[in-house]
């Protein structure tokens, strides 16, 4: 028996050593089986950036991400070392550093520190796959995984890096597509008009109730005579009629191609100037007709490093981009302008670094061009009330250097009274830094003045000025004021998240027996829907004593209601002097209706008053009621402009003044012969529209044609045809913009040929030592040999492209040059000329076919 039991004790002894080999296998093959994962794809989604297709890891239950794939999509620098298993970077600047360090089991974002488990990530040959949950957690990059859609998605974050470079990528490309534009500009010859037009500009004053019943009325007439601007303007009432004293009266001629005498005018004229005065006479000047807009041109540069991407905004405005050269270096060119200007100049590194600079660059409107000069010089007689006496002006300006011009005036007087003698007068114009400009005149015996103005835009802005008289008079100045001295300042404060507008003026005026002071000052703000604007009043003097103040609140919390309350007071008395309640309500889509009640407390008096204004398309209208004293009393004004248009034969009316603008419209044809010109039968197209500065442009009647209204004369416009304004996609403009000066107080007609547009075809195969293949996504570029513009087509994925829309011309085509230096791959043939006929139905242009092969290396012919 004991045999026996020692038998079973061996015979079970390779069953257990077999039982625990099974055991280990199979637990094993559980550890295995939980660690085990498949390769998937996922597309990875973030709006309005991207959506690119991820291979990443799935073990059966969540998926993980490539860290240093994503982390480049995002444009995050990541740097990997798989011999340490250590991933190291930032995300969106180097302030936001990361270490993931899985030697150690952690993830080091910042200051804080995240535990990494095992299960918690897979250290793939060449990226470390992270679960999508731990994006959220170490990275706060929500990701969210959709099995059914096999997607991952990312909400947008605006300060992603990839985001950044996208909006910067797509300013780029619209500056780029706006300079495009602009190199197909025709440039249309200045036409003089001899008898053309005109316009006039009219009011209308009526008081039917009342006192004073009298009807006053104005009239202003433009139009052109012998190739310049004329004209006329006057008024009176019904009471005693046409005022002559009110007649003025001009013609002004525009010398277009010549800059020594650019205006010349006769009768009522200003020569402008330190000294100057009405003249009824003549007039020629060398000034630019148009304000000077552009000063000079500078160079921005500097050495920042290689890779870096720098723009340039002029008051935040994109204007040019760059990056750095070999050096490191990166240029501009920039035209800067009169005026104030805040050029800004923002800079990213390889690294994600961003650098900005603000310049604030002030040129005043005072200063002439280095090497420049300016003269103006009129006679005639006074045109004063008491007296007509004929003088001479001259004025003459130089710009010294880009910051210093200095200037020459006169008044000669041709029939002297006794005593009276010419006035000479020295000018000056310094700008002895850019925030601060100083200004002076001296006319021997008569005037000394300085002045100031020092500008740090929205910051404070300061001006000062002071006059010294002498015993004699300087044209019409009473002898008795002796010095005035005038003190200005405002500033707009920040204080949090609300702006305190503060401003001040002090007035001096010193004369032999005594000394007055005036002085003003106030302040604005918001607050919680409210407005507040405060102005104060102060007058030190012993003759008018007096300190008073002004407050005038306006609530902003309701759109079709706005209730203004405004009280006076005066602190020297101790008493209220007005206040008011004023309740404006907007009526239809452009009239207005304002209820007022005033209590004046020092006469007792209270005041009632209901105004409407309305703007229609052909006049303005304000109307009031008014009841103070027990007196009623109602008045009615109308105002606008009445414009002839001699290219339609008919009348425009506009409630906006006329006179002294130009206008222009467009007359779309349709260019059967391709000569440019309107040709007798040819068929005019209906609806096409344009873009010009400063003019929305307004489409009259059921021909659709669009008029352009308020243009500066003779100023030079660019006119940027749209050609997705016509209805027949067939049909293009023959140009894509026009520059045209304008004559005032008339219509100008803008010419725009229409062509049917032509077709081209063809295709791009790539080839290869053992295949040949059309290859997709390939951008041709066509180029116009005129106008230098550039169409790009990209292929479809069978290699072939296709495009509709070619103005009759002469083209080249060619595989975009940038694409195949990407790709190591050279054309055959480099580039295809052809010339797109005009026909009546478009022409037609195929067989435009480029073969690829891959660049030959030392001589070697291409092949794969």
């Amino acid at each position: 028996m004991e045999r026996s039991r020692t038998q079973q004790r061996s015979n079970d002894g390779p069953v257990r050593r077999w039982s625990l080999v099974v055991f280990l296998l199979l637990l094993a093959s559980a550890v295995a089986a939980q660690n085990a994962s498949e390769e998937i794809v996922v597309s990875v989604e973030i709006p309005r950036l991207m959506s690119a297709d991820v291979f990443v890891q799935y073990d059966g239950q969540t998926i993980y991400l490539p860290l240093t794939e994503l982390f480049r999509l995002l444009d995050f620098n990541v740097t990997s070392d798989l011999s340490r298993r250590s991933f190291s970077g930032f995300t969106y600047s180097k302030d936001n550093r990361f270490e993931i360090d899985l030697a150690a089991g952690q993830a080091v974002v910042g200051k804080q520190k995240f535990p990494l488990a095992a299960n918690e990530y897979l250290l793939g040959t060449h990226d470390l796959f992270l679960r999508v949950d731990l994006f959220h957690k170490i990275f706060a990059l929500p990701m969210e995984f959709d099995f059914s859609r096999m997607r991952v998605l990312l909400p947008l974050n605006k300060e992603f890096p990839a985001y950044q470079k996208l909006q910067r990528k797509q300013a780029h490309d619209k500056l780029k597509a706006a300079e495009a534009a602009l190199r197909d500009v025709e440039k249309l010859p200045f036409r003089r008009a001899y008898a053309k037009g005109g316009v006039a500009d009219w009011m209308i004053s009526l008081n039917p109730v009342g006192s004073g019943r009298i009807q006053y009325f104005n009239l202003s007439t433009g139009g052109m005579l012998l190739g310049g601007d004329f004209n006329v303007s006057g008024g009176g009432d019904t009471k005693t009629g046409v005022d002559t004293r009110q007649l003025n009266y001009k013609w002004h001629y525009f010398f277009n191609d010549n800059k020594y005498l650019t205006q010349a005018e006769v009768g009522n004229v200003f020569a402008g100037g330190a000294i100057s005065r009405s003249l009824e006479g003549a007039l020629v000047t060398n000034k630019p007709q148009v304000h000077r807009t552009y000063f000079q041109t500078i160079e921005l540069s500097d050495n920042i490093g290689r890779g870096w991407e720098v723009e340039l905004y002029l008051d935040n405005r994109l204007v040019d981009f760059t990056q750095t050269d070999e050096n490191g270096r990166y240029h501009f060119n920039l035209d800067i302008l009169y005026g104030a200007s805040l050029v800004t100049l923002k800079m990213y590194g390889p690294n994600g670094e961003i650098r900005t600079e603000n310049t604030h660059v002030r040129i005043p409107y005072t200063l002439v061009p280095k090497g420049e000069m300016e003269y103006t010089v009129a006679a005639g007689r006074t045109d004063s009330y008491d007296e007509q006496k004929p003088y001479a002006q001259a004025h003459v300006y130089y710009g010294l250097t880009r910051k210093v011009t200095a200037g020459l005036s006169s008044d000669i007087p041709l029939q002297a009274k006794e005593n009276e003698e010419p006035v000479i007068v020295g000018e000056i114009t310094v700008q002895a830094m850019q925030n601060l400009t100083l200004n002076s005149y001296y006319a021997p015996n008569h005037a000394l003045s300085g002045a100031l103005n020092f500008s740090q835009p929205s910051r404070l802005n300061f001006s000062a000025q002071m006059t010294r008289y002498y015993s004699n008079r300087l044209m019409d100045r009473p002898d008795t004021l002796l010095q005035n001295i005038t003190l200005s300042a405002s500033s707009p404060l920040s204080i949090g998240r609300r702006m305190l507008g503060l401003r001040a003026y002090v007035g001096i005026d010193k004369t032999p027996h005594k000394t007055t002071v005036n002085a003003n000052y106030g302040l604005s703000t918001s607050l919680s829907g409210f407005h507040l604007n405060y102005l104060g009043s102060y007058k030190p003097d012993s003759y008018e004593r007096g300190l008073t103040s002004q407050l005038l609140v306006s609530a902003g919390m309701l759109r079709w209601l706005r209730p203004q309350v405004r009280v006076d007071y005066d602190h020297q008395a101790r008493q209220w002097l007005k206040y008011g309640l004023y309740i404006t309500k907007r009526i239809f889509r452009t009239g207005q209706m304002t209820l007022s009640y005033e209590r004046n407390e020092m006469s007792k008096a209270d005041m009632i008053m209901v105004s409407f204004n309305l703007i229609s398309p052909f006049a303005s209208f304000n109307s009031r009621v008014v009841t103070s004293g027990g007196e009623v009393g109602v008045s009615e004004t109308q105002r606008g402009s009445i414009r002839y248009d001699q290219e339609a034969n008919d009348f425009r009316c506009d409630y906006r003044n006329g006179v002294g603008f130009g206008t222009a419209v467009l007359q779309p044809f349709k260019d059967a012969n391709f000569n440019g010109v309107y040709d007798t039968g040819e068929e005019y197209i209906r609806g096409l529209k344009a873009k010009i500065r400063g003019s929305g442009g307004q489409m009259v009647g059921q021909g659709r044609t669009v008029y352009y209204d308020r243009l500066r004369p003779y100023d030079e416009y660019t006119v940027q045809i749209d050609p997705y304004s016509l209805d027949n996609p067939l049909l293009k403009p023959a140009h894509e913009g026009y520059a045209i000066a304008f004559n005032p107080n008339v219509v100008t007609a803008i010419q725009v040929p229409i062509v049917t547009a032509g077709e081209i075809g063809g295709q791009v195969i790539r080839k290869t030592l053992a295949s040949e293949s059309g290859l997709g996504g390939i951008k041709i570029e066509v180029v116009n040999t005129a106008s230098e513009t550039v169409t790009e087509i990209t292929t479809f994925s069978n290699g072939e492209f296709y495009y509709l829309g070619l103005v009759p011309g002469h083209y080249r085509a060619y595989v975009k040059r940038e694409q195949l230096s990407a790709y190591g791959l050279v054309s055959e043939p480099g580039e295809i000329e052809f010339e797109m006929q005009a026909v009546e139905a478009g022409g037609s242009v195929g067989d435009i076919d480029f073969v690829l092969s891959s660049k030959p290396v030392d001589g070697a012919t291409p092949q794969e």
